[in-house]
């Protein structure tokens, strides 16, 4: 059961940086009406905020992976168990934050660079789970 709990954390772990991307990249428009950022930037930061967001995992999330789960006990079902959390991250969002203005809807693209992104996403995961597995000594040796 312990096991369980620490593959469900990972996957949350795991869909965050998705869920930020999704939700910056949705709320454009509304995110710029109510800083009053001019769009160019708000743009980009879905990008860039992303992007940190991956480099952070593929650095950090090897490491969780190693100390709770295991080198070699990594289970395929990682690949697809932040989906459910994905889902009811953005369900949750998307009822707390409904929108009120007819401006505010995303632009007609966002659904097709989204579903391009979560298609390759799992690729990510994939890639994390193979750094995961790697031994990483830096040339430290280890107190015996």
């Amino acid at each position: 059961m312990k096991y369980f709990a620490k593959m469900n954390v990972f996957a949350l772990l795991a869909c965050i940086p998705l869920v930020v991307f999704a939700q910056l990249e949705v709320n454009v428009y509304r995110i710029s009406r109510v800083t009053g950022l001019d769009l160019d930037i708000i743009v980009k930061a879905p990008w860039i905020a992303f992007l940190i967001a991956a480099v952070l995992g593929l650095i950090l999330f090897p490491f969780y992976i190693r100390k709770h789960l295991g080198r070699y006990s990594v289970d395929g079902w990682l690949l697809i168990l932040w989906i459910p959390y994905f889902f009811l991250f953005a369900g949750t969002i998307g009822r707390l934050l409904p929108v009120m203005h007819p401006g505010e809807d995303p632009g007609p693209g966002t659904g097709m660079l989204l579903l391009f992104v979560m298609f390759f996403y799992p690729i990510y995961v994939l890639m994390t789970l193979m750094f995961a597995q790697f031994k990483w000594d830096f040339g430290v040796e280890a107190d015996q």
